[in-house]
């Protein structure tokens, strides 16, 4: 398969030639190498790869349009840039160790540790993997950071943006076979913890506990298929986002109280539900990959299901890409890609069932009002509708690096928290990347 053997080639070209590293990493490379006895450090092959992005984006719609995942109207020259560095050492004896770093643009080039494991072959193809591993949600995961493996400067947003953790701390194990009619097949269970900062939470970190994953990939000749699962206990830091519904929680409980005379009466277990602490999760993915030489097709649905959040509603997710090559190593391509984010209707069922009973009590309407702008500002909350077009072209001009270009169109539908009335925003912008791989 082309993406796969573009990975491969970037994880194993140059075997024996030494790339240019962060002075930190080399820093703290050195001082491990010198602390390994001689006749150990002379058994072990030790690998440096990376790769790196060099983008510009910038929404060219009106302002009234909003913008496009996060591109400006003024142009970003460094956000979307990043860098990755990545060792393997084969310690020989069925035993391997892989470390990767990659220092994000619009995290000021801070480079942060996204692979940090260790691999013991039980046999050829049954590996335990131990560490900070990747999680393997995707078709893509494996190599989300290299771009030059893949056709677009960045895969689908609305699949790839939500959740946006990457790595987990804990243990894979990986069995690869032979099916028979030329059908190969890898199977992966992981499981484990995760604490990252997510773009979606406004930056807070997302805590998953008890994550254990399953993920079946099968191939044969132009065809590849994919399916996961995973499940997980989340938390997050969501007070800045439920602040104002709790100040509304607060004035239905003083009206409740003063038109019932209940004066114990409160919302608490509301509150408990709209706060995002240990919520059950679950992910579940398809996708597919079709390549015929000169043409070329991919799709993946994915859907994430979460008990009583208000930080994340039903989610639904898909895109569908078909693509052609053409002369002079030129592809194009084209994307649609579409969200769904649903209303979590738990979220606000115990809201309903706690002030029922006491609604009859106002007949000028006041606490029904009240409910139903909770529940309205709740919805709006959750629900976004997002369908986008993706144009784009890649030219592989080197045997190392891809100039790409895309035109991208957005619709966006959500509502207004107090009126309940629908809106749209149509932004469009346009990226440029250049890709390399070293």
């Amino acid at each position: 398969m082309c993406l796969l053997a573009c990975y491969e080639y970037w994880g194993n070209k140059n075997m024996h030639k030494k790339s240019l590293l962060h002075p930190l990493f080399l820093a703290s490379l050195s001082s491990v190498m010198l602390s390994i006895p001689t006749t150990h450090a002379t058994q072990s092959e030790i690998v440096f790869s990376g790769f790196a992005t060099f983008a510009y984006a910038k929404t060219i719609s009106d302002a009234d349009e909003g913008t496009l995942q996060g591109i400006s109207d003024e142009g970003e020259y460094r956000d979307f840039n990043k860098l990755g560095l990545r060792l393997d050492a084969d310690l020989q004896d069925n035993l391997s160790f892989t470390a990767q770093l990659t220092a994000h643009g619009g995290d000021d080039y801070q480079p942060e540790v996204d692979w940090l494991f260790a691999t013991y072959h039980f046999l050829p193809n049954l590996a335990l993997s131990v560490g900070k591993v990747r999680v393997p949600l995707y078709m893509y995961s494996d190599y989300l950071d290299v771009g030059y493996a893949y056709q677009w400067i960045s895969p689908p947003y609305s699949v790839y943006g939500v959740p946006s953790f990457s790595s987990m701390e804990g243990a894979k194990i990986s069995w690869t076979t032979e099916l028979g009619a030329d059908w190969s097949s890898e199977l992966l269970l992981w499981g484990g913890r995760t604490d990252e900062a997510l773009e979606e939470l406004g930056g807070e970190n997302l805590l998953i506990d008890d994550g254990l994953g399953l993920a079946w990939s099968v191939e044969r000749d132009w065809l590849s298929l994919r399916a996961v699962y995973f499940q997980g206990v989340t938390s997050a830091d969501v007070s800045a986002q439920i602040a104002p519904l709790d100040a509304g929680l607060q004035a239905l409980e003083q009206g409740i109280q003063m038109i019932s005379g209940n004066a114990d009466f409160n919302l608490d277990v509301v509150r408990d539900d709209l706060a995002y602490t240990e919520a059950d999760s679950r992910f579940m993915g398809l996708g597919a990959f079709l390549d015929f030489e000169y043409t070329f097709f991919g799709s993946e649905i994915t859907v994430i299901d979460v008990d009583k959040s208000i930080a994340v509603g039903e989610l639904s997710s898909a895109y569908v890409m078909a693509g052609v090559r053409l002369p002079a190593n030129w592809a194009l391509s084209l994307t649609y890609s579409v969200d769904r984010d649903d209303v979590n209707e738990d979220v606000y069922e115990q809201l309903e069932t706690l002030t029922a009973p006491y609604l009859d009590f106002d007949p000028s309407g006041g606490l029904r009002n009240g409910v139903e702008g909770i529940i309205r500002a709740i919805e709006g909350t959750q629900i976004n509708d997002t369908d986008t077009w993706t144009l784009g072209s890649r030219w592989d001009f080197h045997r190392s690096a891809s100039f790409k270009m895309e035109y991208l169109i957005q619709k966006k539908s959500y509502r207004d928290l107090v009126t309940a009335e629908e809106f749209s925003q149509k932004p469009r912008a346009f990226r440029l990347a250049l890709d390399m791989v070293f």
